[in-house]
C-alpha cells in the first residue's frame, strides 16, 4: 500500500510542483493534529517535496499507530487519511492470578495498559515474555493465547488466555563442599531447596517449586553468607538442576570451595580530603570488629553508617571506599574506611508532585528541610516516614536532584491514596442480629489534612451515632483541634444475664500540641449522660452524668501509616472525673498501649512483619464508678474467641454486687 502511494504521489509531484496551501488530516481520534505536525514537519506554505513526504510517512508507521495511511494532493491541499489501529478497552487475564488487583499490577510489569494501541506484533512479544515470565516462576511447558473481541470500529477488548505448565519440583538437593557451614543453614537463605517430604503441602514449609530466574541469585546469597563468616575466597557454583520430565521433578546440585576463614586484624579510619567528625567518633560506630571472624555484612552496615553521619554533616556526596587487605598467610584482613567528604550542600529548593488534591503546604510541613537548609540524609529519611504515617498516601519518594557541587533540590514525589469514603453495609450476627452501618468520613477532606467523620451504626441490640472534626495542625501551627458529639443506645449482655438498655450522649472537645516530631500531647474536656433501664436484678435503673478532663501523650515513630515495618507507637491517657457542673462520677482512671514493629523482610526475603502489643489499665474509684467505666476484656481487640467485653470479675461490696475490674492488662504477638 504504502510503495503504490508513494509511486503516485512523485507523479503528482513531477507533474504539479506546487506549495502546499493547506493541510487535513483525517479519520484522527486518538492521534492530535498538532502530533502529526511534528512529526512530518510539513506546513502550509512549504513547497510540496516528494522525498520529505516519503520520510514523513515512513516516519508516522514507526510510531505504530496506524493500519494504513492515504495521501492526496488537490488545488493546493495536502490531504492524510488515516486508519488508526483499535485502542484496548479492556485488557484481562484468564488463568492466572487471582483478583483485578493482582492482574492490573501483573499488566504493568509485563509492559501494557488499557488505551494503549493494539498492535499484533506487539502483542506476540508480549506472549512470548508472559511465557517466559511463567518459565523463569518454574512453570514449564506454559502456553498463553490470545483472544481479541471487537467492541466498536476503533476499539477491541484483549483477553491473555493462560495455560500453565507443570511446577518442576526439587525432591533431592546436593551440596558437595560445604565443611564449615551445615546443610541447614544454607537451607534457610536459598529460595529454591529441596521440598519438605513431610509438611511441603503446607503453607509456611517449602513446597520445593523451582524458580528458575533465582537460581543464579541462589549461588550469590550462598557465597554472601560465606563471606558473612569471613570466607572471603569462597568459590560456589550456579545450582544445576536435573529435571525428570515423567514427573517433573528435579535433583539440585550445589558446589561450593570454601577457601580460608579471615579474621579481622586492624580497622583504619581516614580521610581523603578534610576531615569533618573525629575519627574517635566514627570508631564508635562501628559494628566490625578486630579479633574475629570478617562479615560483610557489617562492612556494609559501617559503610553505611559512616556515610550517613558525614552527610548529615551537610556533606551530600560524601563517599566512603573501602579498602580491604588480605594477609593469606595468616588469614587475616586489614580493613580500612577511606572517607571523601566532598563540598558542604545546602537544599536549593524543594519541589512537591504528585498531588492532586492534598495542598503543598500540608506536604511541605512534614518535611524537615527547606530552602537553604543544610542537608542532612537522616532528615530526608524522617521526612519520608513523617508523609507516611500521616495516611494522605500509599507512595512517597523523596529523589535528590544535584544543582551544583554545594546545591541541592528535594524532589518529593507522593501517591495520593483514599482518604475520604463513603460506606453502606449490612449483615447478620447471631448476637447482634441484622446490622446496618453508614459513614462518610475523609480524613484529608480538600486536600487540607482536617478529619471529618459522619457514622451511623444500627443493629437490633444498639444504635450509634457520632459526628467529629480533627484540624491536625490549626493554620499550619504545631498545635491541635478536635470536636466530637455521640449518642448511643444498645442492649448489652456483657455485665449480667437481665436484658437492660444504656442509653449515653454527650461529646468532647480537645487541644492538643506537638512537642517535637514523634511525641504529641493532648487535653480534653468530656461530658456524657448515660441512662440505664430495663435491669430487674444485679443493675439498678439508674442515670448517671460524667464531667472529665483528659491529658494524654502519644509517641509514634513507625515508618508508615497502613503498614508498619518499623518503630513505636505508645499513648498513654489520664481521665479524671469530678462531681461538677451536675455530674454525679467521680474517679481517676488511667490507660496505656504500647506497640512495636519489626519487619523481617531483609532477613527472609518475605514481607513479613511482627508486632509486639500490650495494653493496662488503672481505675482508682474516688466515689460512684458507674458499671460501664470498669475494666471488661473480650472480643478482637483484646481476647480473641471471647464475646466483646464478656471477660470481667465480680466482687460484692456492702451485699451488693459489682461487676468489671479495677485493673486490667492484656498483650499479644501478631505477625
Amino acid at each position: 500500500m504504502i510503495k503504490s502511494i508513494i509511486v503516485s504521489l512523485i507523479f503528482i509531484v513531477s507533474l504539479y510542483a506546487d506549495t502546499i496551501k493547506k493541510i487535513e488530516y483525517k479519520n484522527l481520534a486518538f492521534i492530535s493534529k498538532e502530533s502529526i505536525e511534528d512529526l512530518t514537519s510539513i506546513k502550509a506554505g512549504d513547497e510540496l517535496d516528494e522525498k520529505l513526504l516519503n520520510i514523513a510517512i515512513k516516519k508516522l508507521y514507526k510510531q505504530e499507530y496506524f493500519d494504513d495511511i492515504e495521501v492526496d494532493f488537490e488545488d493546493g491541499i495536502l490531504i492524510y487519511v488515516f486508519k488508526e489501529k483499535p485502542s484496548l478497552s479492556k485488557i484481562d487475564i484468564k488463568g492466572y492470578k487471582n483478583n483485578q488487583d493482582e492482574i492490573d499490577d501483573f499488566l504493568k510489569t509485563l509492559g501494557i495498559k488499557k488505551g494503549d494501541m493494539y498492535d499484533s506484533n506487539r502483542v506476540q512479544k508480549l506472549v512470548k515474555k508472559f511465557e517466559k515470565h511463567l518459565e523463569n516462576d518454574g512453570k514449564i511447558d506454559s502456553i498463553v493465547e490470545t483472544e481479541i473481541v471487537k467492541t466498536g470500529d476503533s476499539s477491541i477488548e484483549l483477553t491473555f488466555v493462560v495455560n500453565q505448565g507443570e511446577s518442576l519440583t526439587i525432591t533431592k538437593q546436593n551440596i558437595f563442599g560445604n565443611k564449615s557451614l551445615k546443610k541447614s543453614e544454607i537451607d534457610k537463605i536459598l529460595v529454591n531447596k529441596e521440598r519438605n517430604p513431610i509438611w511441603g503441602w503446607m503453607w509456611g514449609f517449602n513446597n520445593g517449586d523451582v524458580k528458575l530466574e533465582q537460581l543464579k541469585y541462589d549461588s550469590l546469597r550462598l557465597k554472601d553468607l560465606y563471606m558473612q563468616k569471613g570466607y572471603l575466597d569462597a568459590v560456589v557454583t550456579t545450582p544445576l538442576l536435573s529435571v525428570d520430565f515423567n514427573d517433573y521433578s528435579a535433583t539440585m546440585d550445589l558446589k561450593v570451595v570454601e577457601g580460608k576463614q579471615f579474621s579481622v586484624k586492624n580497622i583504619n579510619i581516614e580521610y581523603i580530603d578534610k576531615e569533618v567528625i573525629s575519627i574517635d567518633k566514627l570508631f564508635k560506630e562501628l559494628k566490625l570488629q578486630t579479633k574475629k571472624p570478617f562479615n560483610v555484612t557489617h562492612l556494609r552496615a559501617d559503610l553505611s553508617k559512616i556515610k550517613t553521619k558525614v552527610a548529615d554533616l551537610g556533606y551530600a556526596f560524601a563517599k566512603v571506599i573501602p579498602d580491604i587487605q588480605k594477609d593469606v598467610q595468616n588469614s587475616s584482613v586489614d580493613v580500612t574506611y577511606r572517607i571523601k567528604s566532598g563540598n558542604l550542600v545546602h537544599i536549593n529548593d524543594v519541589i512537591i508532585s504528585g498531588n492532586s488534591s492534598t495542598i503543598d503546604r500540608v506536604i511541605r510541613r512534614a518535611i524537615f528541610l527547606a530552602p537553604g537548609d543544610t542537608y542532612s540524609l537522616s532528615e530526608i529519611k524522617e521526612s519520608k516516614n513523617a508523609l507516611s504515617r500521616t495516611g494522605y498516601f500509599k507512595g512517597v519518594d523523596i529523589k535528590q536532584k544535584r544543582v551544583t557541587s554545594s546545591a541541592m533540590d528535594l524532589i518529593v514525589e507522593v501517591k495520593e491514596a483514599p482518604t475520604g469514603n463513603i460506606m453502606l453495609g449490612g449483615g447478620y450476627g447471631s448476637y447482634n442480629g441484622f446490622m446496618m452501618n453508614a459513614s462518610v468520613s475523609d480524613k484529608n477532606i480538600f486536600g487540607s489534612g482536617i478529619n471529618v467523620a459522619l457514622k451511623v451504626d444500627q443493629s437490633q441490640r444498639s444504635q450509634k451515632y457520632s459526628t467529629s472534626i480533627f484540624n491536625p495542625r490549626i493554620n499550619d501551627s504545631t498545635y491541635s483541634t478536635g470536636l466530637n458529639f455521640f449518642w448511643n443506645n444498645y442492649a448489652n449482655y456483657a455485665y449480667t444475664n437481665t436484658n437492660y438498655s444504656n442509653q449515653s450522649k454527650g461529646g468532647y472537645v480537645s487541644i492538643g500540641k506537638i512537642i517535637n516530631r514523634y511525641l504529641k500531647s493532648s487535653f480534653s474536656i468530656n461530658y456524657a449522660k448515660t441512662d440505664i433501664t430495663g435491669s430487674t436484678t444485679v443493675l439498678a435503673n439508674s442515670t448517671y452524668t460524667k464531667a472529665s478532663l483528659s491529658p494524654s501523650l502519644t509517641f509514634n515513630n513507625t515508618d508508615d501509616y497502613f503498614v508498619p515495618r518499623r518503630g513505636f507507637y505508645i499513648t498513654t491517657m489520664l481521665d479524671y472525673a469530678g462531681e461538677v457542673l451536675g455530674a454525679d462520677t467521680a474517679f481517676l482512671k488511667s490507660y496505656s498501649s504500647f506497640q512495636t514493629f519489626y519487619g523481617v523482610k531483609d532477613w527472609i526475603d518475605y514481607d513479613l512483619v511482627f508486632r509486639y502489643k500490650f495494653r493496662y489499665g488503672y481505675l482508682n474509684p474516688i466515689g460512684k464508678v458507674p458499671t460501664t467505666e470498669r475494666f471488661y476484656l473480650g472480643g478482637v481487640r483484646s481476647v480473641r474467641g471471647y464475646r466483646y467485653n464478656s471477660i470481667y470479675p465480680t466482687t460484692v461490696k456492702n451485699g451488693t454486687t459489682i461487676y468489671g475490674g479495677t485493673q486490667t492488662f492484656s498483650q499479644s504477638l501478631e505477625a
